[in-house]
């Protein structure tokens, strides 16, 4: 049995647990393309397949050129409507004192106790 994708010529070096596998992860990216190796192995799981593990599958699909058709959300990236505060003592003088106050909540955490 050939790699999907391919004319089977280079076959010879992968595991017969990869061969096995390779099938059923290709139809489930065929049937769902937006899935991510984590959604596939764990469909594959579900289904009776115990080796497929996400790391696993990971693997087979950067080996089959498989990739999730839509792109990855950027969680870095701060939302449009995130606010920007200004920075209002910009060219301005203290005066005289107590003319400017600042405060600063940190949390830190230690141990099991937390303090603000």
């Amino acid at each position: 049995m050939g790699r999907p994708g391919t004319d089977g010529a280079d076959d010879a070096h992968w595991p017969e647990e990869d061969e096995r596998l390779a099938a059923p992860v290709d139809r489930e990216h065929v049937g769902h393309p937006a899935y991510g190796a984590r959604k596939i192995a764990h469909m594959l799981r579900e289904s009776g397949e115990p080796s497929a593990t996400r790391w696993r599958v990971t693997r087979l699909m950067g080996l089959m050129g498989v990739r999730p058709c839509c792109p990855l959300p950027s969680l870095s990236a701060p939302a449009k409507a995130s606010r920007r505060f200004l920075y209002l003592l910009r060219g301005k003088a203290e005066g005289f004192p107590d003319q400017v106050w600042s405060t600063d909540v940190t949390y830190v955490q230690m141990g099991a106790a937390t303090r603000a």
